[in-house]
């Protein structure tokens, strides 16, 4: 997931980026700040807001993801943790699939999938609102 959801960090973070002034770090570099301290201080930031905005999409794209899931390992129901890379797991995105499609009394599991589909989202808003109340701190801190 973290691969599939990398090109959508990366564009964010690159546009976050770019949009500190040239000028900026000229100056920076100018008044005799290395190039790491120049991105530490200068670049850093004055982007950490785009940053952030970029991992909630991110995320949010993650948790809503199931064909990837399918085709690397995920079961229906597994007893026991995963220890290894290698190993199969459990997804709450698949649960709900298999739920609704494969389910000989789709009628009887809805009240499963809802309470499924339920947690999928809570999880998905908690950590989108912990991003957001991070970024807004950070905001606060920066001015």
């Amino acid at each position: 997931m973290a691969l599939l959801t990398l090109p959508v960090v990366i564009v964010s973070v690159e546009e976050a980026i770019r949009t500190i002034p040239r000028d900026m770090r000229e100056a920076s570099l100018a008044l005799g700040a290395t190039k790491w301290q120049t991105i530490r201080k200068v670049v850093l930031p004055g982007s950490i807001s785009g940053i952030l905005t970029g991992t909630i999409l991110a995320v949010s794209r993650g948790a809503g993801e199931v064909a990837p899931i399918l085709f690397t390992g995920a079961v229906y129901f597994s007893s026991h943790l995963p220890h290894s890379l290698s190993d199969q797991f459990m997804s709450l995105g698949y649960h709900i699939y298999i739920m609704s499609t494969q389910s000989s009394n789709v009628d009887a599991t809805q009240p499963i999938q809802f309470a499924t589909t339920l947690v999928l989202l809570l999880l998905t808003f908690s950590l989108n609102a912990i991003a957001v109340i991070l970024r807004y701190r950070i905001r606060k801190r920066a001015k």
